[in-house]
């Protein structure tokens, strides 16, 4: 089973903010992959 990407809307429904998301995005230098979202996202949600 393919994983949901990651978006800004996936981000906010598990917890995240706006700015949060895009912090860990520019962090990164890109938005992090599927199989690592719930390091990210996963914590609040």
């Amino acid at each position: 089973m393919k994983e949901p990407e990651v978006t800004l809307e996936l981000a906010i429904e598990h917890g995240l903010t706006k700015e949060e998301f895009e912090d860990i995005c520019n962090r990164l230098g890109r938005v992090p992959p599927a199989e690592r979202r719930r390091a990210f996202i996963g914590r609040r949600g």
